[in-house]
This record gives structure tokens, C-alpha cells and sequence, in this order.
């Protein structure tokens, strides 16, 4: 019997150390993510410099992606005004994908990221979509699937499928 009450505290005991570690690994990932986000404002910044306009204006952002592929289709892309924009936003979308696949992996923390940065991501994600639709279809394969599952998933309120 004493041996049964002390498997049982044992038992007891290495449950609440495990859920405790899983607190703790909780917590430090939601105080990783606040860091990387906040660290991160000034790269942002200098990734997109003069040539991206703010995430939420849709219609700057929209005569950003015209004069982009007017410019590619007239063969004008290595103008270096025009180099150097679709540089800024291809450097810009590819930091928010490792953002987005970092969330999808885990190491970063969904809520923490949606309450920080949802309405940002979304209008992002809806205002380049039609550039990154575009460069999908130019190379034959889809773009940015882990930006585009981020923000589904804020629009939702929760991580779309298994991360």
C-alpha cells in the first residue's frame, strides 16, 4: 500500500513538473515573439525604405504593383527605381513568410503574434496579393503559402489546420 500512495505521488509530482515546463516553454515562446516583433520594427523599416508604401494603403500599394508589372512587361524591370522597389518587397514578403513559418512551426506564438499584429498581416496579405498572385503564376508555383495561411488564420481567430 505504501508503495502504491508513493507511485502515485511520484506520478503526481512528475505531472505537475511537466506541465510546469510546459508553461515555462509557453511563456518564454510568447516572450520571444513580442522581442523578435518589437526587435525587428527598424529591419522592417529599412527593408521596405522609400520604396514600399505603408501595408494598409491599398491604393498606393496598388500603384506600386501596376507600375511594377507595366514595367516588366515593357522590359524596363533592371530601371534601377524599378530594381530596387522589387527588391525592397521581395526582401519585405520574404521576412514576413519566415515570420509566418515561424508561427506555423511553433516557435513563435500564434496568439501572442495575432494580438500584436493581425489587422497588419491581413491587410498585407490582401493588399500585395495580387503581386504575389502574379509572381505565383510568372514561376509556376505558389508564393508566400506560409504568409497566406497566417493570415487566413488571424481572419479566423485560430491556426488553420496542424502547424
Amino acid at each position: 500500500m505504501a508503495t502504491a500512495v508513493g507511485a502515485v505521488l511520484v506520478v503526481a509530482q512528475l505531472t505537475r513538473a511537466v506541465h510546469q515546463a510546459r508553461e515555462r516553454g509557453r511563456d518564454e515562446r510568447r516572450e520571444h515573439t513580442i522581442t523578435i516583433y518589437l526587435e525587428t520594427l527598424d529591419s522592417r523599416r529599412k527593408i521596405k525604405g522609400d520604396e514600399l508604401p505603408d501595408d494598409r494603403d491599398a491604393e498606393a500599394i496598388s500603384e506600386l504593383i501596376d507600375t511594377l508589372l507595366s514595367a516588366e512587361q515593357e522590359g524596363q524591370e533592371r530601371e534601377p527605381e524599378i530594381a530596387s522597389a522589387r527588391r525592397a518587397l521581395t526582401q519585405y514578403l520574404s521576412f514576413w513568410e519566415a515570420v509566418a513559418l515561424g508561427v506555423k512551426q511553433g516557435v513563435f506564438d500564434f496568439e501572442t503574434l495575432r494580438m500584436q499584429a493581425a489587422g497588419h498581416v491581413q491587410a498585407l496579405w490582401a493588399n500585395y496579393e495580387p503581386w504575389i498572385r502574379s509572381r505565383g503564376e510568372k514561376y509556376g508555383a505558389p508564393l508566400y503559402e506560409h504568409l497566406r495561411w497566417l493570415a487566413e488564420s488571424f481572419r479566423l481567430g485560430r491556426p488553420l489546420g496542424n502547424r
